[in-house]
């Protein structure tokens, strides 16, 4: 009986004891995540979401500048070290304005690029190398000079045009699929939409749309004269695409070839960089001074803005860039502004010597990427601070590409060219 007795209050005491941890776990766990710093939060304002892109899907870095809102923005952790992997040396004339065009990268890791003024004939090449340093394979285009740089689909497809009006697709072999012969040469940035279908703006002024298949959809005549400076980027929704022109200034037109607007306030001869498109949507042009609204109206407060910061007198010929936060990063010969998505300068760094003609790069993490005049490539966080320097052979004038925690940049030094991998 005693020993009943004993059982019984032993019993009661664990399930008063159980219900009384059940309830300390609730309120623990309960706090906990009212105050779990892992737990989603709303986004800022300004926080530039991954577009989806149907046609470039599972492609790491598809076009030039990353996207087709040209942001220069990697998905991706970008090199740490500041380290030469590997470097390829390729056959060159020495021509001053020789070069190797923005490389893109396919689902495999295989990098894809244009290497114009080589020694062998024709005198350009599409190359593709893979992600140890080999080449795999080399296409000879038709003319010893290209400025448009290659465009690979989630299909597989390449497209690349050249200065003797041909518009090539190949597959991942480097095999040709088609060529059309167009009736103008010299082409600038082309760009791909969310169905595949390819834009591009040759030298008679006429903008092109052409299905995967290389037909021709439609033709637009947009002024009396394009040039390989000329570049196309999109809306974050698919439907617009924004066309700058040279000669005539910059165009909002429909995936269908209507135009919706025309922007030509500004003087755009002298403006070689891409534009860059905000997941917002909007539109910054003229190296990233010039905010433009996706209706085509100027944003006359944001564009005083970033005019206070960066003052007067200063040449501006190097592709921008935003972060994942919205954080713009605008350069010059001679400095770098980092602002944020209201405008306000966030820090400025003076008495550089930039490498005109670059784009400027960001990877996930938010590090910045740029090239000096001296052939160094610089990375940098966010706040500013330098991360690693690397001395390179070359001059490089367009916009690397970020995929596998590597870099991957062609450089030009007279009678050199390199191509490299940098980790």
């Amino acid at each position: 009986m005693k020993t009943t007795q004993s059982f019984h209050s032993v019993s009661k005491f664990s399930i008063i004891k159980i219900f009384i941890l059940l309830i300390l776990t609730f309120l623990i766990t309960t706090s906990c995540d009212l105050t779990d710093p892992k737990k989603d939060k709303p986004k800022p304002e300004g926080y530039q979401e991954d577009i989806p892109w149907p046609s470039l899907e599972g492609v790491p870095w598809a076009i030039h500048h990353g996207n087709p809102q040209f942001t220069g923005r990697s998905k991706e952790v970008g090199p740490q070290l500041g380290i030469v992997e590997w470097q390829i040396k390729l056959p060159n004339k020495g021509y001053r304005f020789s070069s190797i065009l923005s490389p893109v990268i396919g689902k495999d890791g295989t990098i894809i690029f244009v290497s114009y003024d080589d020694i062998d004939p024709p005198g350009s090449f599409l190359y593709a190398v893979s992600s140890d340093g080999d080449i795999k394979w080399r296409f000879p285009l038709s003319t010893d000079k290209n400025t448009a740089p290659p465009i690979i689909s989630s299909s597989g497809n390449i497209y690349v045009a050249d200065w003797e009006s041909n518009f090539f697709c190949l597959d991942t072999d480097g095999n040709l699929k088609w060529n059309i012969k167009l009736n103008r040469p010299s082409w600038g940035i082309m760009n791909i939409d969310k169905e595949g279908n390819i834009y591009g703006m040759a030298a008679d002024g006429v903008l092109y749309s052409f299905t995967p298949d290389g037909s021709i959809r439609w033709q637009l005549k947009i002024s009396d004269f394009g040039t390989s400076s000329d570049a196309i980027a999109f809306s974050p929704d698919g439907n617009t695409l924004y066309l700058k022109n040279k000669r005539s200034g910059i165009y909002g037109i429909s995936t269908a070839g209507e135009i919706k607007w025309k922007f030509s306030e500004i003087d755009f001869s002298k403006d070689y960089t891409s534009p860059l498109v905000t997941s917002q949507g909007m539109i910054f042009t003229l190296s990233g001074s010039l905010p433009i609204k996706s209706d085509g109206t100027r944003d006359t407060l944001l564009e005083q803005k970033i005019s206070y910061g960066i003052g007067k007198n200063y040449l501006l010929d190097i592709t921008p860039t935003i972060d994942k936060y919205g954080n713009l990063y605008i350069a010059s010969e001679k400095f770098i502004i980092s602002y944020d998505y209201f405008g306000n300068v966030r820090w400025r760094i003076d008495n550089l010597s930039l490498q005109y003609g670059f784009g400027l790069l960001c990877d996930i993490s938010g590090n910045i990427y740029y090239m000096q005049i001296d052939h160094t490539l610089v990375c940098m966080n966010d706040a500013g601070i330098k991360i690693w320097e690397l001395k390179l052979d070359g001059e490089s004038y367009y916009s690397p590409a970020i995929h596998n925690g590597r870099i991957y940049i062609g450089t030009i030094n007279g009678a050199s060219k390199y191509f490299y991998s940098i980790k």
